[in-house]
């Protein structure tokens, strides 16, 4: 049991230290595409005073970029490590911790707010007994705008003990019955997240900050991520985040233009202990590594390998609510996520439909826009600092689509690989006897490859697929039994996989045609 034990624990540890390396940069001899030229023109056309972006396939950065300045009214360049606020994406993070504490038992999905805080020092309208952790990462609670008075009134801006803050403010929620029925509506509401942390912070007893340092920041290794805007008062050592000048530094001035925040001013941010709703920063190379989290996560990513979590928490996190609803963009709302899907997130496996998670961020000083595709192990994330940019990081996220997703069809070890194959091998030019091979490949997965090489003319010739691997474009499948290997090039349609055959040190010159599979001809 000890050995068993001890196993597990290092399979665990493998794919924690494969989360937090991913991220940092591609595979040796493979270096980032540097998106900075791309981004350029964006930040011009959207006057925009800076923007950065991230591409993933897998676990692996493949582009990365920044451009435009810190400040507006400055001229200090952004930097490829500099830091942005994500704003409600990371909303994800806290649910993450939710997951963490349901697997641990301290904690559980259907558990109700009444239930969290009975005993606690306040009294609890009934209303909340009907209204779970999973309804509050919904935003299903019934909680609509009306909550802004509440938080206002509990959480002073300059801050102090951020826990005791959210727990004034939970108790002045939970004192009044939610605005509307739990569960009717899906109503995006801030509150949501905070009510959520003050239920971490009841069942644990550590704050908030706490809880997300030490739980997925230090093991994913996001060493940059802290709270509130990133930098130093005074400095323009990292971003600022600009909108609308405000009265009195709280208020937005409407038409009276946009300024940079100093990240020391009451201006910059909301009150500190509303960062369980999205008030963290970090790098950007440290936010794909939360991304790959959940890329790898995703039981429907063919390269699933879970870390931190299992596959089964995963799967809860980004199950849309099943009673639908719509609201500010958002549609088929998870834990953190909005779901849907996307043609050009479509795998190649039988049934994918191109499944999407996707959070939008801004608090009025930034804008981000996180989108993963697990069916073909992609994501793209973009950060701007200014709020508003929604339609520059729409056209940037469509146009790093464009460009990468063809990329990841066609460099991802056997992607397009996935159907049924024919070729004809030998004949008399060769003087060997004449075969027809096929080969039906059901999964590319380069861990567990799922593939039969057979030929209509012998019999006992089933041989499996052991090993899919790719260099350079070049395909490379090995079958074990025979000692044989192919090597080859899918065309631009997908239609042929030519190569070369090796076995027993011959080599001879193989193209394989893509047909439908016999059952299914006419």
């Amino acid at each position: 049991m000890k050995s068993a034990a001890l196993l597990c624990a290092s399979l665990a540890l493998l794919r924690v230290l494969a989360v937090t390396s991913a991220a940092e940069a591609a595979s040796p001899g493979q270096v980032p595409v540097d998106l900075g030229p791309q981004l350029a023109p964006f930040v011009t056309q959207g006057k925009a005073p800076g923007i950065a972006a991230i591409v993933l396939r897998g676990d692996r950065i493949i582009a990365h970029g920044v451009a435009g300045v810190r400040r507006v009214e400055s001229s200090v360049p952004i930097q490829a490590d500099d830091e942005f606020e994500l704003g409600s994406c990371g909303k994800a993070m806290t649910a993450t911790l939710v997951a963490m504490l349901v697997e641990e038992r301290k904690l559980s999905w259907d558990a109700s707010l009444a239930e969290i805080f009975h005993g606690s020092d306040g009294p609890i309208d009934p209303a909340w007994s009907q209204v779970t952790i999973l309804d509050l990462l919904h935003h299903r609670s019934g909680i609509t705008k009306g909550h802004y008075v509440r938080f206002f009134s509990s959480i002073p801006f300059a801050g102090g003990d951020l826990a005791r803050e959210r727990r004034r403010f939970a108790r002045k929620m939970l004192a009044h019955p939610p605005d509307v029925a739990p569960g009717t509506q899906f109503v995006y509401a801030n509150a949501n997240y905070l009510l959520v942390a003050a239920a971490l912070e009841r069942v644990t007893g550590q704050p908030w900050e706490d809880l997300i340092r030490r739980r997925l920041f230090q093991p994913l290794g996001m060493t940059t991520a802290g709270f509130g805007p990133p930098g130093t008062a005074g400095q323009i050592d990292q971003p600022w985040g600009h909108g609308s000048r405000r009265l009195f530094g709280l208020i937005p001035i409407f038409n009276a233009g946009d300024t940079g925040f100093d990240p020391g001013s009451v201006s910059a941010d909301f009150p500190r202990a509303g960062a369980p709703a999205g008030l963290v920063h970090m790098s950007m190379a440290d936010w794909a590594k939360f991304a790959v989290l959940h890329l790898r996560g995703d039981p429907r990513n063919p390269h699933c390998i879970p870390a931190l979590l299992s596959e089964e928490s995963f799967a809860v996190l980004h199950r849309p609510d099943p009673r639908g609803g719509r609201s500010e963009g958002l549609q088929q709302y998870s834990a953190g996520w909005g779901g849907g899907t996307r043609p050009w997130a479509r795998g190649n496996r039988p049934g994918d439909i191109g499944v999407v998670l996707w959070h939008p961020g801004d608090n009025g000083r930034w804008n981000t826009v996180v989108w993963i595709a697990p069916e073909i192990d992609f994501a793209v994330l973009i950060a701007c600092n200014r709020s508003g940019m929604w339609g520059l990081c729409d056209d940037v996220a469509a146009n790093l689509v464009r460009e990468f997703v063809a990329r990841t069809e066609t460099e991802i070890p056997g992607a397009g690989l996935e159907g049924y194959w024919e070729a004809a091998f030998g004949g008399q030019a060769d003087g060997l006897q004449r075969l027809r091979l096929t080969l039906d490949i059901a999964d590319t997965d380069p861990a567990h490859p799922s593939g039969i090489l057979d030929s209509v003319d012998e019999v006992n010739s089933r041989f499996p697929v052991t090993g899919i691997s790719q260099d350079d474009g070049v395909i490379r499948l090995e079958f074990t039994r025979i000692r044989a290997t192919f090597e080859g090039k899918l065309n631009s349609e997908g239609s042929e996989l030519a190569g070369r055959w090796m076995q027993n040190g011959t080599v001879k010159s193989l193209v394989f045609q893509r047909m439908p599979r016999p059952e299914a001809r006419n």
